[in-house]
């Protein structure tokens, strides 16, 4: 597809960068044909507008990534290079998501405003979603084939539709390529782990008298993954918080940050939680004992004592295991020397498997008086007290297979990508166009193993004797074929592997998401004003979604399991959209406008289940002179609601609210579910900037871009209460969701609302300045390029329909996927001089909070410190190798003074590490060569 899009200058610096394990690179904006650096470059095409013009500068900013030197670093995924730019977030990657069935996935995430309102294009073409929530999975990109990645980073809904409310990341392919070209590498951490194997290779030829042309790329990684936190130093400490029970009493806040924070309800070899028996645990043996509490002895949670961390420490990994092969082939045949037709087909496929807790009991277990697993004296105990039955929580850590990972919970996901693409491509009379008709599918197979059956476990804990003295269930008396097998919680290792076997089950789902698309594109320059030549560029394109989550579990239907139990999906979508985009000179070579150019776009889309919606945007540059440059955008961008938010089935469970007319519990049945009746988010955005290239400083350039985008209709979930007290204030859309049954109970229904709000402001700084050093003194050699980029984001403002709060700073899980660190920004110095390049980089990761909500009486220490990630990467071309190939060795090594991650606690989880925002797997190494004709 020919990419009716302006065309800059690549930037010396920005490439040598690329080499620096896997640092995104590139020019400031969608910038002037200048040379970054003081070297001439080649032209290229980049994604901030459809419009093809020579010397157009587009007014949202953009970058790019030079794909191939990012392919020489080492860096062997391009969510992972992506995530250290600072405008990025990364919310999702192997990890931050390491249980289910999202493990191991990475999303683009600009500006903080969740992966799903960033789009993923390859070669200007929507990537299909890997996930029914919409996002793409950038494991499946060949990254050995991109040649560069665009990153608009401001909203673009006008030029490209739903979901580019953050921006767009557009990964440009090779299309013509000539020879062969093989890449292998090899890395591990420091501590052994985290091994990682990689071999891609690309072969590009022509024939047919040059008209036709073939190329096809494949790679293959497979990275291995890394343990539970206590292969870490700084997990072996085990910080967490921990409730003050005395608060009120002893003149401490609500939380107390601590060292070595351990369970003290969760127990792995179970603890008496009720009654006068409270605080008796077991010894391996089964025999009891009293509980060794630490201090201070908060609720849930302790400081010291007996016992393991907080977040299922022991049972979750700190990165997963992933494995994808990916591969891409296109052959393109010119039926004239201005028309193309062309073939694509692209399949990727990823293996995840991690492993987790098979069970945790926060609500106590009854045993019953006469079981016979209870230890002699502690029945002894029961009778003298005259209890009939116990209260035992127990965490269920059951080695049953020996892995070693005290879990037997184990999770398999499988992801294959197909997309099929016929298109071609032309130019007529002066006019550029396009066309192409495509088929994706994304399945997802998910297998899980060691998932609890509640009512199996319900009755194999019921255990007693049968007439014969046997230990039998309670139900086998009654039903002697039920197959029951007892199982005995007190201790370590007391769980049988038929017990087990009896109430844990296999879950399997597989997910099918299919999109066709029918598309078209054309642009050209009709007409000249009196600044220069006019351009306009328009398309139409039709898609249709169809997805559906396939489950035949009985079990799992009836949510019959612990957790898990994914309930059938099957829903469609159909949009009909089409564009329109024009480049308008308006002032040339006049006092304070050397070139002064309006960029503006209209697109009107229509959703089968959400009607229509018309998304516009308008900008200018203005070229004061040939060192300064002014530009403005001004947007209105949506996102649609993605299948999952419209289809997903009702789900119910009891939760008891505050009745605002009289202060009384009011228990209700909750149904919570998607919603087939939301309408697409709507977003405005506003930005602004300049761009300095000083022609007194030849190779110097720096941008600073202001952004302002507030979303309004977020479509968000509502919890119980919010209904109830939106009813009472008088919102009668909520009181048609409250089904009263009496004056004590209540049926609610909480389907997913376009209720919410969201507005984030910001700045982004980029700096690039490259430069031979013997400019500066004769007896210096080789080359300098210095590159900064900095981001600063003081307001992430969420809007709950009910309350406001400004979530920037916030290093919590509260506020995901909105918080974050108010400041970002990397710094890159590189050193080359002829087969020699070296980089350093410095990655800054700013201060926080870990609940921006809290205050002094809720917490002894609110802060999260700032972190500093170091990184080396080195390059060597063999010369000897120069008449027939080039060679190059390379080498990186990333967090290099292995920067242990700050105490940042997740409250979903209590693990005291954030990996959406640090590195919690410490210094890596990783060694390859590359081979190219």
């Amino acid at each position: 597809m020919i990419r009716t899009t302006n065309k800059v200058s690549t930037w010396g610096a920005a490439s040598a960068l690329a080499v620096f394990g896997g640092t995104v690179t590139g020019p400031v904006a969608a910038a002037d044909n200048v040379s970054m650096t003081g070297s001439p470059m080649e032209e290229v095409s980049v994604t901030a507008s459809r419009i093809q013009r020579e010397g157009f500068t587009a007014p949202t900013p953009t970058t790019v990534l030079d794909g191939e030197l990012l392919i020489k670093s080492g860096a062997t995924n391009i969510g992972d290079a992506l995530s250290r730019m600072p405008s990025f977030q990364s919310d999702q990657n192997a990890s931050t998501n390491t249980l289910g069935g999202a493990a191991g996935r990475r999303y683009a995430n600009l500006r903080n405003l969740g992966s799903q309102r960033t789009l993923v294009l390859q070669d200007g073409q929507r990537l299909p979603p890997s996930a029914l929530t919409g996002q793409t999975d950038l494991n499946t990109v060949p990254q050995i084939l991109i040649d560069r990645v665009d990153v608009v980073t401001g909203g673009a809904s006008a030029q490209w539709g739903s979901d580019a409310v953050a921006g767009v990341v557009n990964m440009v392919t090779k299309k013509r390529y000539d020879g062969f070209e093989t890449d292998v590498s090899y890395g591990m951490s420091n501590y052994g782990d985290n091994r990682e194997k990689r071999v891609a290779a690309l072969y590009g030829t022509s024939f047919a008298d040059d008209r036709a042309h073939f190329t096809i790329g494949s790679e293959w990684v497979d990275n291995e993954g890394v343990g539970n936190m206590y292969t870490r130093d700084w997990g072996r400490e085990e910080w967490g918080l921990v409730s003050n029970t005395g608060y009120g009493t002893n003149g401490l806040p609500r939380t107390l940050t601590a060292p070595h924070v351990h369970r003290n309800v969760l127990v792995a070899a179970g603890i008496i939680s009720t009654g006068p028996l409270a605080g008796t645990t077991f010894n391996s043996d089964g025999s009891s004992r009293p509980f060794v509490y630490g201090s201070p002895n908060g609720s849930g949670a302790m400081s010291g004592g007996e016992g393991y961390g907080l977040g299922d420490g022991v049972a979750r990994r700190l990165s997963v295991p992933v494995e994808r092969v990916v591969t891409q082939a296109r052959l393109g045949f010119e039926l004239t020397p201005d028309i193309e037709v062309f073939g694509q087909a692209n399949y990727g496929y990823v293996h995840v498997n991690t492993w987790g807790p098979s069970a945790g009991d926060n609500a106590p277990i009854t045993i019953r008086s006469g079981n016979p697993f209870i230890p002699d004296e502690l029945q002894s105990r029961m009778d003298t007290l005259g209890l009939t039955s116990f209260g035992l929580n127990r965490f269920a850590r059951e080695d049953i297979y020996g892995n070693g990972y005290g879990t037997s919970t184990e999770i398999d996901n499988y992801t294959r990508n197909q997309i099929y693409t016929l298109g071609v491509n032309g130019r007529t009379g002066g006019w550029t166009w396009d066309g192409y008709a495509q088929f994706a599918r994304s399945a997802v197979k998910t297998r899980g193993t060691g998932y609890r059956i509640n009512a199996n476990f319900a009755r194999s804990v019921d255990a007693v004797l049968d007439g014969n003295g046997n230990v039998v269930c309670r139900s086998t008396l009654t039903n002697p074929t039920d197959g029951c097998v007892p199982v005995n919680l007190f201790g370590l290792g007391s769980v049988t592997r038929e017990a087990f076997e009896y109430y844990s089950g296999s879950q399997r789902t597989e997910t099918i998401y299919d999109r066709w698309v029918v598309a078209a594109n054309v642009s050209g320059e009709p007409f000249s004003t009196w600044a220069g030549e006019a351009s306009v560029a328009a398309g139409v394109e039709y898609r249709e979604d169809d997805a559906e989550l396939i489950q035949n579990d009985p079990i799992a239907l009836a949510r019959g399991y612990i957790f898990g139990n994914a309930q059938p999906l099957s829903g469609s979508d159909t949009v009909r959209e089409g564009y329109i985009e024009t480049a308008l000179p308006l002032l040339k070579d006049k006092p304070f406008a050397e070139s002064l150019e309006l960029n503006a776009a209209v697109r009107e889309t229509n959703y089968r289940n959400s009607g229509s919606v018309t998304t516009w945007k308008v900008g200018l540059t203005d070229a004061l002179n040939s060192s300064v440059r002014l530009r403005t955008s001004f947007s209105r961008d949506i996102r649609a609601p993605n299948l999952s938010e419209l289809y997903t089935s009702v789900s119910s469970s009891n939760v008891n609210v505050i009745n605002p007319e009289n202060g009384a519990n009011l228990t209700t049945r909750t149904e919570t579910s998607g919603n087939a009746a939301l309408t697409p988010e709507k977003a405005e955005t506003f930005t602004a900037g300049i761009v300095l290239t000083p022609q007194a400083v030849p190779g110097l350039k720096f941008a600073v871009d202001y952004y302002d985008i507030d979303i309004e209709d977020v479509i968000s979930s509502v919890s119980t209460q919010q209904v109830v007290d939106f009813c009472y204030a008088g919102a009668a859309s909520f009181c048609a969701l409250i089904t009263r049954l009496s004056e004590q109970s209540a049926v609610v229904r909480a389907p997913l609302l376009n209720l919410a709000g969201l507005k984030v402001k910001g700045f982004d700084t980029e700096l690039g300045y490259g430069f031979e050093l013997d400019s500066l003194s004769s007896a210096l050699a080789g080359r300098l390029d210095v590159n900064y980029f900095l981001t600063y984001q003081p307001d992430i403002i969420v809007d709950n329909g009910s309350s406001s709060t400004n979530r920037a700073g916030d290093m919590g899980t509260a506020s995901t996927p909105y918080g974050g660190p108010k400041l970002k920004w990397s710094g890159y110095f590189t050193y080359s001089l002829n087969e020699l390049s070296a980089t350093l980089g410095v990655r800054y990761v700013g201060n926080g909070k870990k609940n921006v909500m809290y205050t002094a009486q809720d917490i002894d220490d609110n802060s999260v410190k700032s972190a500093t990630y170091v990184s080396l990467a080195l390059g060597y071309d063999l010369p000897a190798w120069r008449d027939t190939a080039e060679v190059q060795l390379y080498a990186n090594v990333q967090n290099l003074f292995d920067k242990a991650p700050p105490f940042d606690p997740t409250s979903s989880e209590g693990n005291p590490y954030n990996a959406t925002f640090h590195d919690v797997i410490g210094r890596t190494f990783m060694v390859g060569f590359r081979v190219k004709p």
